[in-house]
């Protein structure tokens, strides 16, 4: 079979060629342009107060505390600006929680994006390396995508769009869109129209990007078959007409989201209990100078756990 690669498909590809080399670009310059570029939210007096009390419930090992911890401390965004410690944040929250949360995750993808592209440290390849394997490992939507994609500018036809599938099949809706437009157009396999709208209309129900005109057009295709299959155009035209109710915001914003998850921690505080922490009748862990945190690959380092006896 002949490959063939053209419109918007080769158009979304030939987007990952266009990077300049991070050898390039000094470290420190790397982070200063990333920071230009993210939108700080975390501009109140409440919220940098809101940050200091999820250092707390950081420490006592929730991912998605340690997550925008992470996250804060990286952009600056109602805290001051510091890299060792954003690192610190995020290794804490892929490593400290053994059931890969979503929060854990996302640690991994951007401690791999930060090494690869020398964001505020030296480019280092090896770990970029490693924390990639893990969220292949995981399966992790965004990571397995960019694998395909790197694979189908390889001309590995077979092993991308194996792993595109995969990435769609956890729901990953990029995926599943240049799926769908790949067997729209006959891009680097056969075209199929079927199959095409069935990819739309996974994504369809969330309105992604054209995915509602896309799968219309191809509904309008396949009816004036002959032999078209009556019970996939109904299945079809029946998530086109659902009426569609957007309740995702655009981006997850620190200061969105803060007050919320403050509530939901500290109506679970319970559940916080001491590994390494409070020894005292009465004192939760946390109240006291101990760390509640259990030591792994994440080990507290001497500038961190000073840093936690004095906001205790």
């Amino acid at each position: 079979m002949t490959v063939r690669c053209f419109s918007s498909v080769c158009l979304l590809l030939s987007l990952f060629a266009i990077k300049v080399s991070a050898a390039q670009i000094s470290p420190e310059q790397n982070l200063q342009d990333i920071t230009a570029k993210y939108q700080k939210t975390c501009t109140s007096e409440q919220c940098e107060n809101q940050i200091k009390k999820m250092k707390k419930f950081a420490r006592w090992r929730d991912p998605k505390a340690q997550l925008l911890v992470g996250t804060a401390y990286l952009y600056g965004d109602g805290i001051e600006q510091d890299i060792e410690k954003a690192l610190y944040w995020l290794n804490r929250a892929a490593y400290d929680n053994s059931n890969d949360t979503k929060y854990s995750l996302k640690a991994f993808q951007m401690m791999s994006k930060i090494y690869k592209e020398g964001i505020g440290v030296e480019v280092d390849s090896e770990k970029s390396e490693k924390y990639t394997n893990k969220l292949l490992e995981k399966q992790y939507g965004p990571t397995v995508y960019a694998k395909a994609i790197a694979l189908l500018k390889l001309n590995k036809v077979d092993e991308g769009i194996t792993l595109l599938k995969q990435a769609s099949e956890n729901k990953y809706k990029p995926a599943t869109y240049i799926l769908a437009r790949m067997f729209q157009l006959g891009n680097y396999t056969e075209q199929n129209i079927e199959t095409s709208a069935l990819y739309y209309q996974k994504i369809a129900t969330s309105n992604y990007k054209d995915s509602k005109s896309q799968l219309a057009s191809l509904i309008n295709q396949i009816s004036k078959s002959q032999s078209h299959d009556t019970t996939l155009v109904t299945s079809l035209t029946s998530t086109l007409n659902m009426e569609l109710i957007d309740v995702t915001a655009n981006k997850l914003e620190i200061q969105d989201n803060m007050s919320l998850t403050l509530k939901r921690l500290n109506k679970n505080r319970g559940k916080y209990t001491a590994a390494t922490g409070s020894r005292i009748k009465g004192r939760s862990c946390g109240q006291t100078s101990n760390s509640c945190a259990g030591k792994g690959e994440a080990d507290l380092n001497e500038g961190e756990v000073e840093e936690s006896n004095n906001e205790n």
